[in-house]
């Protein structure tokens, strides 16, 4: 997949890929991305606040929040879409980082910088902590309080789940909100309303070909929060956002609210999508492995296709079914070279004294040379795009192992494919979350902060996946797409390594290096 330009211009002159890879670009869209995380949860002892923005049913109150306090020290805080941090205090310097609406970063003085050398820049540079400059003004303030900062804050991932946000699939299309729409509102800009609702009601609604999930009609037992009200009221945006929900289109929300009769999803861009035209997907449980913390020994297995069955050997050499398995992506502890069956055929023995064939299990072997320029204990990966394997090293030691899905056309070059690039790269732009789209036989598609990106070579990332769970099998538009559990343990890991209030960070030598990874056949 590949990084969308609609929804940031910030984002699209950041990192200003080119259209091959994950997947093309969308045009620009309205309005850039206000940013951030949690559902509000009313803490113990507070308030509840009828606001206009409510009908004043029990259920729709708003929740007013104890103001949490400020960070101490001198900040500056994203209040739209995302500030960039750039590499000098220069009006054309390269861009070294994102902070995200509703984050905030420590400057070394609240006070601009002045002096020969400065750039211009209307609200002034400020030097940023640990490096960078930002030009604030464009998309930040110095005030901790300000209405946009404190509604974007609400609605910022959470870096610390393998998914940062909650995410789902379209079943129906739907406007996406900027404020509270009446009930009057939503039967005008949802056409038919009232027969979905009646499905919701009788549990019929469709679940979109292709999709695994639930809906979920639970309500969240909670209105729209102070800081969501009070930003509406300063903001004064319009009912709809051009940009839609549309069916299929694979969102990310960052909390919920009850009103004007039904509940509805709070995207991280601080619109509001009902929750009763969303499926929850499920999500892939697959796990690497962790050397260091497993009984696992490379080499070793991994099932790949389907369940493996376990196979024992007759005194005559015959191989016959247990019936036991190892279950799909389990993965599997082999033991010497290969053993050919007496009736044909190629076997791994198995830890348990078991055998396996070959063909239902792909093979993570360890690498012997480190690539050039690689020192003794830098970070490294190794992927192998037919074996659908990554293997994550320091120096000459893996330290992490699993499946990856690679493009759809694997190393195959073909016209407008989807083919996942050979080479040796190093890690530039690493983000908690990006918007990836693009068209497929003339339908558009789009996923919403795809989680834990690391771009090595134009569009082609290494990234979360949770849309799917078909690891170890060509999947992908041409990226690497590792399970969720993989994606945030890689991500956390990798080089460069994000500072405190930093979004997106770009890595640029010598002083800021990214981790080298090498993709093979």
């Amino acid at each position: 997949m590949r990084q969308s330009l609609g929804r940031s211009s910030v984002v699209g002159a950041a990192l200003a890929y080119a259209i091959l890879g994950c997947g093309a670009p969308v045009a620009e869209g309205e309005g850039p991305r206000r940013g951030g995380p949690d559902s509000v949860v009313a803490p113990e002892g507070a308030s509840v606040l009828l606001t206009s923005s409510t009908t004043g049913a029990p259920d729709e109150a708003s929740v007013e929040q104890p103001e949490a306090p400020l960070p101490s020290g001198p900040r500056l805080f994203a209040y739209d879409g995302y500030e960039t941090i750039v590499q000098k205090p220069e009006k054309d310097a390269p861009m070294i980082g994102l902070v995200r609406a509703g984050q905030s970063v420590p400057i070394a003085s609240e006070a601009p910088l002045k002096g020969p050398g400065v750039g211009h820049c209307k609200g002034g540079f400020f030097a940023v902590k640990p490096r960078g400059f930002i030009c604030a003004g464009r998309h930040s303030t110095l005030d901790g309080r300000d209405p946009r900062v404190r509604a974007a804050a609400e609605v910022l991932p959470k870096p610390d789940a393998p998914v940062p946000f909650k995410v789902g699939v379209m079943a129906v299309s739907a406007p996406q909100y900027q404020r509270v729409p009446t009930r009057a509102e939503q039967e005008k800009h949802e056409p038919g309303l009232v027969d979905h609702l009646a499905k919701v009601a009788a549990a019929s609604v469709p679940i979109p070909k292709g999709v695994t999930g639930t809906f979920d009609t639970k309500k969240a037992g909670r209105g729209p929060s102070t800081a969501f009200t009070t930003y509406v009221d300063f903001a004064k945006p319009s009912l709809v956002s051009k940009e839609e929900a549309y069916e299929g289109r694979k969102m990310a929300f960052a909390a919920e609210l009850d009103a004007e009769g039904r509940t509805f999803l709070v995207t991280p861009d601080l619109t509001l999508v009902p929750k009763d035209k969303v499926v929850f997907v499920d999500m892939p449980k697959l796990q690497g492995v962790e050397l260091a913390k497993s009984q696992l020994k490379l080499p070793f297995g991994y099932a790949w296709i389907e369940d493996v069955p376990k196979l024992r050997q007759r005194d005559n050499g015959e191989m016959v079914e247990t019936g036991d398995v190892y279950g799909r992506q389990a993965f599997v502890q082999i033991e010497g070279p290969l053993v050919r069956g007496k009736k044909g055929g190629n076997f791994w023995k198995t830890a348990d004294g078991t055998y396996v064939r070959h063909e239902l299990l792909s093979i993570f072997k360890p690498r012997t040379d480190r690539p050039p320029g690689v020192g003794k204990s830098d970070k490294w990966i190794d992927v192998r795009v037919t074996w659908g394997s990554l293997i994550a090293y320091e120096g000459d030691k893996p330290v992490y192992a699993t499946a990856i899905s690679p493009g759809v056309d694997g190393i195959t070059q073909r016209a407008r494919g989807h083919t996942t690039v050979l080479g040796t790269y190093t890690v530039g732009w690493k983000l908690v979350s990006a918007d990836m789209s693009g068209v497929e036989k003339k339908k558009e598609w789009a996923v919403d902060d795809v989680p834990f990106v690391n771009y090595f070579k134009d569009s082609y990332a290494v990234h979360g996946a949770w849309w799917h769970n078909d690891f170890g099998r060509p999947k992908s538009h041409g990226c690497v797409n590792v399970a969720p559990n993989d994606a945030h343990w890689l991500w956390h890991w990798m080089e460069p390594g994000l500072p405190e209030g930093w979004y997106a960070v770009a890595a640029f030598r010598p002083e800021v290096k990214g981790t080298t990874i090498v993709i093979r056949p």
